[in-house]
């Protein structure tokens, strides 16, 4: 998504805000990352990232996209996201960002076991 346009999630209010400043959404090169603080304005975060990813004749790779959860209720099932072309992204215990490991559980973690 280019960075320009990422005032659409602003726009809209979604996501997680820390000290009045927006975190829904960091940007990268091709790696973005959306922070919600429930599943359901995670899912609303996602189709509007989607619409503007569009906009700009990219698509979301469904294969590469993960979800995971971080805080009190991170052990709790939830509802699956879905994506606009129907696809359900998968619940990980881990990500990878930028070469950092974040793990699923009640506060933000890092693991360091595969550097």
């Amino acid at each position: 998504m280019h960075a320009v346009r990422a005032y659409k999630v602003i726009e809209i209010g979604l996501g997680c805000y820390l000290n009045m400043t927006c975190f829904s959404i960091l940007l990268y090169a091709d790696d973005i990352v959306l922070l919600a603080p429930s599943v359901h304005l995670l899912q609303l975060l996602l189709h509007t990232c989607e619409d503007e990813l569009s906009s700009l004749d990219m698509r979301l790779n469904n294969k590469k996209s993960v979800c995971i959860r971080i805080g009190p209720c991170y052990k709790a099932d939830c509802c699956s996201l879905v994506t606009s072309d129907n696809c359900e992204l998968l619940w990980c215990n881990s990500i990878r960002y930028l070469g950092v490991y974040m793990t699923s559980s009640a506060v933000i973690t890092c693991s360091f076991s595969n550097s």
